[in-house]
C-alpha cells in the first residue's frame, strides 16, 4: 500500500518548524493575549469547570489510555499490532524541547484560570520554563488524526462516519478554546501542538495502514 500520507506528514511539520521559529519573534504576541482576553470577556465563568474537567482528555495519561483502546480496536478488527503508534512518545520529547529552547513567556498568572486543584504526575514530570507546544493539542490531535483516519476507512455507515466526523472536528474545536480561555496556553502555542499532532498522526497512519492491511 502506497504511503499517502507521508507528503502531508512532512509537510505539516515543515509548518510546525515554520511556527516555531517565528514564535520565537513574537510575531502572535498581540494576537496570543488579545484572543486569550476576548475569549475570557465573552465566555461566562459558568464553563469553568467544564473547561478544566474537558483539558484533562488531553493530559498524557488520559491520551496514553485512549491510544491502548483504539490499539485494542484496531486488533480486534485487523488481527494485526499498529505498531505506527510509538510515535506516540515523539510527542512528549518534541513537547519539553520546544519548552526549553523555544522563548515563548507562559500566560501571566492572572489570565490563568486554575479552578480544580489537581494535576496529573506527567504535568511535574520535567520542568519546562516556556509554554510552546501545547502537549495537551499535540496529544489529542494525534489520537483524533488516528480515530478520524480509521472511521473514513473502516465505517461504512455515511451517516454514522458523518457524524464521528463533526463530533471530533467539534471536540478538536473546544479542546483548543478551552485551553486558551483557561489562560493555559497562547493561541500559537495551540496550533504548533495541533500541526505537530496532525504531522505525527498522519504517519503513525501510513505505519500503521501499511503494515497491516494486505
Amino acid at each position: 500500500m502506497a504511503r499517502t500520507h507521508l507528503a502531508k506528514s512532512v509537510l505539516f511539520f515543515l509548518i510546525f518548524l515554520f511556527l516555531s521559529f517565528i514564535t520565537t519573534w513574537g510575531i502572535f504576541d498581540r494576537f496570543d493575549y488579545f484572543s486569550m482576553i476576548f475569549l475570557q470577556r465573552i465566555i461566562p465563568p459558568l464553563f469553568d469547570i467544564p473547561f478544566a474537567l474537558l483539558s484533562f482528555s488531553g493530559s498524557t495519561e488520559i491520551t496514553a489510555l485512549l491510544l491502548l483502546v483504539f490499539s485494542y480496536i484496531f486488533f480486534a478488527k485487523r488481527k494485526k499490532i499498529p505498531f505506527g503508534i510509538i510515535l506516540f512518545a515523539l510527542i512528549f520529547l518534541i513537547e519539553v524541547a520546544g519548552k526549553i529552547f523555544i522563548f515563548q513567556e507562559p500566560p501571566p498568572i492572572y489570565l490563568q484560570k486554575k479552578v480544580i486543584p489537581f494535576i496529573f504526575p506527567s504535568s511535574s514530570f520535567v520542568f519546562t520554563p516556556f509554554s510552546y507546544p501545547s502537549g495537551h493539542m499535540a496529544r489529542i490531535c494525534f489520537l483524533a488524526t488516528l480515530y478520524l483516519t480509521y472511521a473514513v476507512k473502516f465505517i461504512r455507515e455515511k451517516k454514522k462516519m458523518k457524524i464521528i466526523l463533526v463530533v471530533g472536528i467539534f471536540y478538536l474545536f473546544i479542546m483548543t478554546v478551552s485551553r486558551i480561555y483557561l489562560g493555559a496556553h497562547w493561541f500559537s502555542d495551540v496550533l504548533g501542538g495541533a500541526i505537530l499532532g496532525i504531522s505525527l498522526g498522519l504517519l503513525a497512519n501510513d505505519l500503521i495502514y501499511e503494515k497491516n492491511i494486505g
